[in-house]
C-alpha cells in the first residue's frame, strides 16, 4: 500500500505548496487523525462539487494546506 499523504496529494485538486500541505499533514498524523477518514472526506467534498471534474470549480476549494488545517474532510 502507498503512503496515505501521496494518496491524498494525488486527489486533492490543488497542488500547489506542497511542503506546508506534508507539515500539516504531519502535524495531524501526529494528532493520531486517521488518514483514511481525510481522504474519505476529501473525495466527499470533491462529489459535492462535480464541476471540478471539469476544472472549472477550484473556487471552492483552498490550497491544500488550509483544508487540512481547518479540518475540510470533517464538513463532509
Amino acid at each position: 500500500m502507498g503512503d496515505p499523504f501521496d494518496e491524498f496529494w494525488e486527489v486533492y485538486p490543488i497542488n500547489r505548496m506542497k511542503e506546508y500541505a506534508v507539515k500539516a499533514w504531519e502535524e495531524l498524523m501526529d494528532m493520531e487523525v486517521d488518514p483514511d477518514e481525510i481522504i474519505a472526506g476529501l473525495k466527499r467534498h470533491m462529489a459535492a462539487y462535480p464541476d471540478l471534474v471539469e476544472g472549472v470549480g477550484f473556487k471552492k476549494f483552498p490550497v491544500a494546506t488550509t483544508w487540512l488545517k481547518y479540518r475540510g474532510w470533517e464538513r463532509f
